[in-house]
Formats: structure tokens, sequence, C-alpha cells
């Protein structure tokens, strides 16, 4: 029962898929009633509440060393987010990587980490609009900042890559302000 509202889970936050395809450790805590999403080298984990089954606490839990963020993929661009979760949902599109901030900061073990990726894209929800701008400073090269009205644990593989090639539906927007940074116009991307 429980292995089934964990799946269950999983698959109604798109996660499935990244899963099932080995791009990340995934396992059920019963005790916590937690659903836990390691980073890439094993040594850390950020645990979900599953509320439906009774867990008590708080939404999202750390265990170990995350410093670095949970990396979810193999594609050569990062797609910066707030959750594991949606970091797993990112992993479904061909060369992208997600990559959960496990909050809206970019910490410098992050920004080392993100060394590897050729382009850096920035997707958070309207809320956090404000602060994915911020971001955009603390990082160099290009970097594509994409907003939109849901989560992207929430969208569908198309409206994903939709929001990512800035061929945007009519209820998501994107923001990019040039802030004196030279504006590449053809990518909508910022050099900082």
């Amino acid at each position: 029962e429980h292995n089934t509202a964990a799946c269950e889970y999983l698959s109604n936050v798109n996660s499935l898929k990244a899963y099932e395809s080995g791009l990340i450790k995934i396992r059920y805590a019963p005790r916590e009633k937690r659903v836990l999403f390691y980073n890439t080298d094993e040594t850390g984990a950020v645990g979900r509440a599953l509320y439906q089954l009774g867990a008590h606490g708080p939404k999202w839990m750390t265990y170990g060393d995350v410093s670095n963020g949970i990396h979810v993929g193999t594609g050569s661009k990062a797609v910066l987010v707030e959750d594991a979760a949606s970091a797993c949902s990112i992993a479904r599109l061909k060369d992208y990587t997600g990559v959960a901030l496990l909050g809206t900061n970019i910490t410098s073990n992050i920004k080392s980490a993100l060394l590897i990726y050729k382009l850096i894209y920035i997707l958070l929800d309207n809320d956090a609009s404000g602060k994915a701008a911020q971001m955009t400073k603390q990082l160099r090269g290009d970097v594509f900042l994409r907003t939109t009205s849901k989560d992207p644990k929430e969208l569908r593989e198309r409206q994903l890559q939709r929001i990512l090639t800035n061929e945007l539906a009519s209820d998501q927007t994107d923001i990019g302000e040039k802030n004196g940074c030279e504006e590449n116009e053809r990518h909508n991307s910022f050099r900082f």
C-alpha cells in the first residue's frame, strides 16, 4: 500500500520516468512516510512527506550532504528548479538535466557544480520571478530565465519544451531584463 502511494506520488509529479530510466535513485522510507530523492553520489537525499499516509513534519527534509543540489539527467543544458521532483520532471527532456536548488538560492557549491553545463536555464514559478531575476546576476555565461504559472513538476514534456525554447503558451510568461548586460536576442539569453 505504501509503495503504491509512493509510486502514485512519483507519477503525479512526473518523476517516475527519471527513476525508471536510472537517472536518479529514489526510495521510500516507510517509518517517516517520505519519498527520498538521492543526489548523484548518494551522499545525501531530500525526503518529501506523503501526508496522505499520515506523515508529519515539514514537507521536505534533508538527509546528508546535498550542498551541490540534486542533478537529474545526462543533458548538457542545466535547468535550475526549486525541488527534486521538478528536476526529475525536467530530466524527461532530451539534452536537459534538471538541477534541484532545494530552495530558491544558488549556493557557491551549486555554482561550481554548474560549470559542467554549456547552457543554464532558471525555471521557477511566477511567485519566484523576482528571485529568479536576482539569480541570473550570480551566474556567468548564457543564462536563460523562464517563469511559468505552474510548477515544473506539473507540466507535460511538450509544455516544458515550449517554455525552455521560448515557444510560450498564453498562460506562461518569459521574463528578461538587460540590467546593463549584453543581450543575445536570437536566444533571449543574457551574458553576465
